[in-house]
This record gives structure tokens, C-alpha cells and sequence, in this order.
């Protein structure tokens, strides 16, 4: 290597790293610099070797490919301006209402997405057995007419945004979560879980909201199997633009890359930039999407960050004290409370 102008990499374990700098720095000074709140209630290392990972238990839901669903609003829509943002990239539309489809040859949009913002129960014929209605339908396929594999249960952690507390985001989702399960008779788990989605939104917190969803992934995977339901995947519905509602678009585009990179390496299966724009805006955001896909090939790769110590580690520490804070606090409170009185979450844990 010295032949070359290059020197051995240094032997120096984690320990020896760590013992060094307390003598160097003070215990104070190193836990300062080395261990910051980076997630609010808990700290985090700056350094993760090979040694953080092993013996940790793997996490199954994170066994899927990064591909998603890009979703874009339309306010008017036809059989031809459907079939056209199709074939631009755009895999699902959300429709404010169930009339925005009168008059749309429905066999005609192939695997086109379709969701539906709000929607009464008179105009939704639900089948005999369904579970309840949160008012957003949530659909896969739109074939002849009829809906199917449609979610209608929804999880939604948006309102916690504004904390910046990704804890507190699925501490409340896992809340809802269990709320939601003291209404359903055992025999009906598996339909329950398979209306079930995940709504949240993705601020510029890069590694955070990375985390946040992966370990939403890795609790919700535990519950699937806690309850014994097999072959059901939880899909996460996120919304971008936290953040840049103010930005001009070129300083938008630049943000939302990092944004939207964020959710498909942290696992969302469906992705809505839910920002306010002209035609031009959503061409240009629908771009990044296209981007990532087709020139970054970020569709292609199985979970991209499965090994990396930083991920696996901390995310598994996340998942820990999320469910432990979750155990603490649906003994004192119901979901209503608890997002909307932040304060009082924060003293339980002060």
C-alpha cells in the first residue's frame, strides 16, 4: 500500500476509538459532541461499527424491493387526461369525490391507481363484513366499474408533523392501531389488516424520516405477526412537501430529491407531493419521481440500506423505545388526546 502512496487502514476498534477521545475530551465533552438528541427523547451515537449489529434479530417486513406508487392529484377528470398522466409516470390520482369518475371508461386505465379523498357511506356500496370508513378510500385497481383490493381503514400520523418528534408520530400511529384493533372480532383480523393503510407526512429531516418509516415498517410487521396474518404488507401513504410550502420551485425541486429519496429508501410503497401548483409544478415534481426511477434506478434495489450500521442499529433502538412509550402511554390515553395535546406527552417523558 505505502508503494502506492497510500497507508493501512487504522486497527483501531470502536473501544479504543471511544476510550481515546474520553481521555482526550472528558466524559462530558465526548457525550456532548458524540451522542446528540439528533431524535427528540433519544440520543444517538456518531459511531457504528460491525460490532452495533450483530446478534440483532432481522426484521422480515423489510424484505420488499423499493419500488412505489407516485400519486398526483387531478381535479378534472377524463379517460384521456388519465390515460395521459399515465403514461407520464404517474401510477395513482386522488379525486376529490366518487363524481369526478361519472362518464371514465374505467377498463380503459389499465393499473392506473384510484383514490378517493372523501366519500359518504350512501355513495359507497361497501360488501357485507367490511370494516369502517375513515373517509379516504384508499384504492389498487380500478377494473369494470368495481373497486378492488381498496383500503378504507386508515392510520393518519400527519397532524404530529408539526413537532418534529418522529417518536411521537409512531407512538400516535401505533395508538390508533391499537384502538382500532378493540373493535374487531378475532375472525376478523386478516380483512382488518388488509384495508389497513398507513397516511404521513415527510418533512426535510433526511435520516429522521428515513428511520421513522422503517421502523413503522419493522413494528407493524411485528403486530402482522403477533396476529398470525400472513401475506398482508401495511402500505404507507406519504405525503411530501413539509417545509417547502414557501420555496420557489426550483428551490423546491432541489429539496424534494432529498425529500423523496428519503421516503423510498425508508420503505413508503405510495408517494403524493402535497404541495399547491399549476400544470407546470406537477410535471416538474412528477419529474423527480421519473428521475429516481428511471435514471437512479432506485426501483430496482431490495431495501438499499439492510446492513448499514447506522440504520440497523439505531432503528431497532427506535422500535424499542416507541413501543415502550406506546405500552406507557395507551394506559393513560386515547389517540384524540394524544395528538392533540402534545404537552402532555412530553411531560409523561420529561
Amino acid at each position: 500500500m505505502k508503494a502506492f502512496g497510500f497507508s493501512e487502514f487504522s486497527s483501531l476498534s470502536k473501544d479504543n476509538w471511544v476510550e481515546s477521545n474520553l481521555k482526550t475530551l472528558g466524559i462530558e465533552a465526548f457525550h456532548e459532541m458524540f451522542h446528540r438528541k439528533f431524535i427528540v427523547g433519544m440520543g444517538v451515537d456518531s459511531y457504528y461499527d460491525r460490532s452495533d449489529t450483530e446478534g440483532l434479530p432481522q426484521i422480515d417486513g423489510f424484505s420488499h424491493t423499493t419500488g412505489w406508487n407516485y400519486h398526483e392529484r387531478v381535479a378534472s377528470a377524463s379517460t384521456e387526461n388519465l390515460t395521459e398522466i399515465q403514461n407520464l409516470g404517474v401510477q395513482g390520482v386522488i379525486l376529490s369525490d366518487m363524481k369526478k369518475l361519472d362518464g371514465i371508461a374505467l377498463n380503459e386505465l389499465g393499473n392506473l391507481l384510484v383514490s378517493l379523498e372523501t366519500i359518504s357511506a350512501d355513495e359507497w356500496r361497501r360488501p357485507k363484513g367490511e370494516m369502517s370508513m375513515d373517509g379516504f378510500v384508499f384504492a389498487y385497481n380500478l377494473p369494470l366499474q368495481k373497486f378492488q383490493k381498496y383500503r378504507t381503514s386508515m392510520i393518519d400520523i400527519r397532524q404530529g408533523k408539526s413537532h418534529n418528534d418522529i417518536l411521537y408520530e409512531i407512538v400516535g400511529a401505533l395508538l390508533q392501531l391499537h384502538e382500532k384493533l378493540k373493535t374487531v372480532e378475532e375472525e376478523d383480523f386478516g380483512q382488518f389488516f388488509e384495508q389497513l393503510f398507513i397516511r404521513t407526512s415527510i418533512s426535510t429531516s433526511y435520516y429522521q424520516e428515513i428511520l421513522k418509516l422503517r421502523c413503522l415498517h419493522s413494528l407493524f410487521s411485528a403486530v402482522l405477526d403477533q396476529y398470525d396474518v400472513d401475506d398482508v404488507s401495511i402500505p404507507i401513504l406519504a405525503e411530501l412537501g413539509t417545509g417547502l410550502e414557501n420555496m420557489e420551485l426550483e428551490q423546491q425541486l432541489i429539496r424534494l430529491t432529498s425529500v423523496m429519496t428519503s421516503a423510498i429508501l425508508g420503505g413508503a410503497s405510495d408517494i403524493e407531493v402535497a404541495l399547491f401548483a399549476d400544470d407546470y409544478a406537477k410535471t416538474r415534481y412528477r419529474n423527480v419521481s421519473n428521475l429516481l426511477r428511471e435514471e437512479a434506478y432506485l426501483s430496482t434495489v431490495s431495501d438499499p440500506l439492510k446492513g448499514s450500521y447506522f440504520f440497523e442499529k439505531v432503528g431497532l433502538d427506535l422500535s424499542k423505545e416507541a413501543w415502550s412509550r406506546f405500552q406507557l402511554v395507551s394506559k393513560q390515553a386515547d389517540s384524540s388526546w394524544f395528538l392533540s395535546d402534545y404537552s402532555q406527552y412530553q411531560k409523561l417523558f420529561a
